[in-house]
């Protein structure tokens, strides 16, 4: 049998733990599209995280998305260096506006890579899977509400 005392420290360190856990993962972020069409989002406001990126995984899931988020609306660019699939690179104004679309960019395989970038400063850059723009019809100007 567990004595009062122990059980209570147990407590505490079961709620430690959780507390660091939850610190540790990154924020997630639904962003969805005009028709509802939703993804869950795996946000990046680091300098850090915002230059690794999707480097060096094998895959995003279906339905998931990363999002890389700005303090200020500003010119950005990317490229697709240690990349193992292709995405497509939606770009959002402030407003959420859809200012840019990159279809299908393939990861770079020399060097000097090729750099992606909006015509006009950004608040947001959305990366999903490839074709992901084609295939739910998604279009320049269209609204994204991230929440």
């Amino acid at each position: 049998m567990i004595s009062v005392p122990k059980y209570k420290f147990m407590k505490k360190g079961f709620i430690l733990i959780l507390i660091i856990l939850i610190s540790c993962s990154k924020p997630v972020r639904r962003v969805c599209f005009n028709d509802n069409l939703c993804l869950e989002t795996e946000v990046v406001k680091t300098p850090e995280q915002k230059a690794r990126g999707l480097m060096y995984r094998e895959n995003l899931s279906e339905n998931n998305a990363m999002l890389f988020v700005y303090d200020n609306p500003q010119k950005v660019r990317f490229w697709m260096k240690n990349m193992k699939f292709s995405i497509d690179m939606i770009f959002i104004d402030s407003t959420g506006k859809i200012v840019h679309i990159d279809k299908n960019v393939s990861p770079c395989k020399k060097d000097p890579c090729l750099t992606y970038s909006a015509p006009e400063e950004v608040m947001y850059v959305l990366e999903t899977n490839k074709n992901y723009a084609k295939n739910n019809n998604i279009r320049i100007g269209d609204k994204v509400f991230i929440s």
